[in-house]
């Protein structure tokens, strides 16, 4: 019982540093996708 409850423990701590890793990888492509928009909006 208890090394199951360390299992899940371990999932879930897995599964928040990717759910870190992936909200800073959706915010670093919106703000390139930003950038582009206003070089567009600029010429």
């Amino acid at each position: 019982m208890d090394t199951q409850h360390q299992q899940i423990e371990n999932y879930l701590e897995f599964a928040r540093e990717v759910m870190q890793k992936t909200l800073e990888l959706c915010q670093a492509q919106q703000a390139q996708r930003d950038k582009k928009l206003q070089l567009c909006q600029k010429n």
